[in-house]
């Protein structure tokens, strides 16, 4: 292996990671966990508290896993390169995105590694934001089944029938540091509530469930206050709407992000913040947007053109284009 030291020492001093709630929590913790491969990586150039792409899975409870982490190395070495610090391998890849240089560079990963997910869901939100969530989720779940059994209208008086609970649940989650043993806590007070045992698995989906929208309302909190995005986006039953002029509107529901109501393309939840980011910010390129056909491929109905290579006399008078516009405003609309 040849390695650059002075380029990727130049390159993590202006590189700038990922700032999303997975990488945090790894930048947090990797010194801690794996201070000899930190040590090597050190050695090499790498600053390994700037990770160029984490693969991570969120169990939705306590831990982490973090299947890979990769890190830029300028220089050259061989596919089978491999060396093992700790009982943990590191490998060279270059199954990734071409970087913008013509230096040579690779791609050191190690993994999977897991890291104990500190409980910070509710960083951003008021205690009043919290039980009101969680008294809409015991609401839908409604363990005891007391909506079931009444009209809408009457259900519709109920909509705090598990504020009490919701109050005691949000109280203990303030203590905790994460989810481990909460389904138990959920099945004893839910017979100390009602007298009943609640089956743990049903405590298990409402764990993952409190987790799952607390974390939609910790980053959207995350991208209310970001400046670029002040103003711009909301949230409505869990999807994400980022309206940047009333032609260019940016939906993201279940990874599956929209524009203007066709499917763009499945964005990752860590990235999303950067991939709006982008959206705001990107004054380079050209959106072309085509007439829905049935059987055109869903990431057909847009195409990016950078405007050094934009024509607009070529472009306007082709049938199946029916909006062209950029992050400023409609440039030709049919």
């Amino acid at each position: 292996m040849e390695i650059n030291k002075d380029k990727t020492i130049a390159f993590y001093t202006s590189y700038i990671p990922c700032n999303c709630g997975d990488c945090k929590i790894y930048i947090r913790n990797i010194e801690k966990m794996y201070p000899e491969i930190c040590a090597y990586l050190t050695s090499i150039g790498v600053n390994p508290l700037k990770p160029f792409e984490l693969m991570s899975i969120d169990d939705g409870m306590s831990q982490l896993e973090f299947v890979s982490c990769e890190y830029i190395v300028f220089g050259n070495a061989d596919n089978d390169f491999k060396i093992t610090i700790n009982n943990m391998d590191i490998e060279v890849s270059y199954l990734h995105p071409i970087l913008d240089t013509k230096d040579d560079y690779f791609i050191l990963m190690f993994g999977p590694i897991m890291i104990e997910k500190i409980y910070s869901n509710t960083r951003h939100l008021t205690h009043s934001d919290i039980k009101k969530t969680i008294s809409k989720i015991l609401y839908d779940f409604d363990i005891m089944n007391l909506i079931d059994k009444l009209d809408k209208e009457e259900a519709s008086l109920l909509a705090n029938e598990y504020i009490q609970e919701a109050n005691i649940i949000e109280i203990e989650l303030s203590k905790r540091r994460n989810l481990i043993g909460f389904p138990k806590f959920l099945q004893k007070t839910f017979y100390k509530q009602f007298d009943q045992v609640i089956e743990i698995a049903l405590c298990r989906k409402i764990t993952y469930e409190i987790a799952s929208q607390l974390e939609v309302q910790r980053d959207f909190k995350d991208f209310e206050e970001n400046k670029r995005l002040k103003g711009k986006i909301s949230i409505e039953d869990f999807e994400y709407k980022l309206v940047i002029h009333p032609n260019f509107i940016v939906t993201t529901l279940d990874r599956n992000t929209y524009i203007n109501g066709k499917l763009y393309y499945d964005i990752e939840e860590q990235d999303l913040l950067e991939s709006y980011i982008d959206f705001v910010d990107n004054n380079d390129y050209i959106y072309i947007q085509y007439k829905r056909k049935q059987l055109l491929s869903a990431r057909n109905y847009f195409r990016l053109v950078h405007k050094n290579k934009y024509d607009f006399i070529k472009l306007k008078n082709k049938k199946q284009i029916e909006l062209i516009f950029d992050n400023n405003g409609v440039i030709f609309k049919k």
